[in-house]
């Protein structure tokens, strides 16, 4: 039969191996006309464009029983050392918190204008224990943050009534680690763990499916639909010839 044939299963196991084999973090969001406000950042950040909505980043988690949400409360002074003296990697030098990352999603991007939600994953090895916190915030917002933690005094217009800005789909992503136990053998240290993750970033379609799993869906929907012709009419048949036997037993013996 179809649905037990072995290329069915392979497909399945493929579609489904990537998460038995990483952990991940997905937040879902919504696109939303904000001003156009320009971030105080001294330090590069990442940036995931419709051409390119994938990054391979490394980020040092927090120590052991860090609350997540109190990890990288305050930006300290800028330095290219972790707590513990080793060197970022190259790609995680965007805050000046060895322990967060944050990423401009430009949802400006022509391609992705016609999409009003998205969803950013974050996927890692499952030999890596670690938690990660996504946050998604406006120019606005994440201007408002920065004054908050004292990184930029400058005044984001929304006080005068003749300012005028511009307004952008832009956001930006916040994303922090913790650790939350010990690796496996020969790791077994309990200090900072440089935690190498994926970061992506899909438009929803209809609100809900991902762009990376409509390619699947369109492969699987016509092996559904010829099981169905093939598998439901035998299935039926043969569950309505058992009810049949069934009958003709019952009237025998009531005889």
């Amino acid at each position: 039969m179809l649905l037990t044939s072995p290329w069915l299963y392979i497909l399945i196991q493929a579609f489904f191996r990537s998460f038995v084999e990483a952990n991940t973090e997905i937040i879902n969001f919504e696109a939303v006309n904000s001003d156009d406000i320009v971030a105080n950042v001294t330090l590069p950040w990442e940036a995931l464009t419709a051409r390119s909505p994938e990054r391979d980043i490394v980020l040092t988690a927090a120590s052991l029983d860090t609350p997540l949400r109190h990890v990288c409360d305050t930006w300290t002074s800028s330095s290219s050392k972790t707590p513990d003296g080793s060197h970022r990697g190259p790609h995680s030098r965007t805050s000046d918190c060895p322990h967060e990352v944050w990423v401009l999603l430009d949802l400006d991007d022509p391609p992705w204008q016609r999409f009003r939600k998205f969803t950013l994953r974050i996927s890692w090895p499952a030999s890596y224990p670690a938690d990660f916190l996504i946050e998604t915030l406006t120019p606005s917002q994440a201007a408002s943050l920065q004054v908050k933690a004292g990184v930029s005094n400058q005044d984001d217009g929304s006080h005068s009534s003749n300012s005028v800005r511009s307004k952008t789909l832009r956001q930006y992503a916040r994303i922090r680690a913790v650790s939350t136990g010990v690796r496996p053998p020969p790791h077994t240290h309990l200090g900072s763990v440089a935690v190498p993750f994926t970061l992506l970033l899909e438009p929803l379609y209809l609100g809900v499916l991902p762009a990376s799993v409509v390619p699947v869906l369109g492969l699987l929907l016509p092996v559904i639909v010829v099981a169905g012709f093939l598998v439901m009419p035998r299935a039926h048949a043969f569950i309505a010839q058992i009810a049949e036997d069934v009958r003709t037993e019952s009237e025998r013996k009531q005889e």
